[in-house]
């Protein structure tokens, strides 16, 4: 797999969170908290959702927290999946892959609410996925 050019369209909070062990992280592709901590693709069930990728880092041989990924906290573009169509708007969907949402939650976490369907996207408010699990730091000014 290689870097994707996932769209954004708000959201300006940037962060680092350390990699689980022997995980690599693409770039547009958006990253879970898995129960211990570390972040992962966003595949699968039981996953608290931060953000989008900002640059591949790969930590594939390395410890988990070996490595860091900066995180943006945002509303983006991904690809629609099964499902996701104009009735689904203004509901929660969920990751099929780690750029593509889908309308059911099975074997999936949850990616936020879908906001918009246009110029081929789903437009996700990430921050609305797992609301109050994930700490966002803000900078003090």
């Amino acid at each position: 797999m290689s870097d994707i050019d996932t769209k954004i369209r708000a959201g300006n909070v940037l962060f680092s969170l350390p990699i689980a062990a022997n995980t690599k992280l693409e770039a547009g592709t958006i990253a879970a908290v898995n129960a211990a901590g570390y972040l992962v693709p966003a595949v699968g069930a039981g996953l608290k959702i931060p953000g989008r990728v900002e640059e591949t880092v790969d930590n594939t041989g390395g410890t988990a927290g070996e490595a860091y990924a900066l995180i943006r906290r945002s509303v983006v573009g991904l690809a629609i999946g099964v499902g996701i169509n104009q009735a689904a708007v203004g509901t929660m969907v969920y990751f099929a892959d780690n750029h593509t949402v889908k309308a059911a939650a099975t074997t999936a976490s949850p990616a936020g609410i879908l906001l918009e369907i246009s110029e081929g996207l789903a437009w996700v408010d990430l921050q609305t996925a797992t609301p109050g699990s994930i700490p966002v730091y803000v900078p003090e000014e």
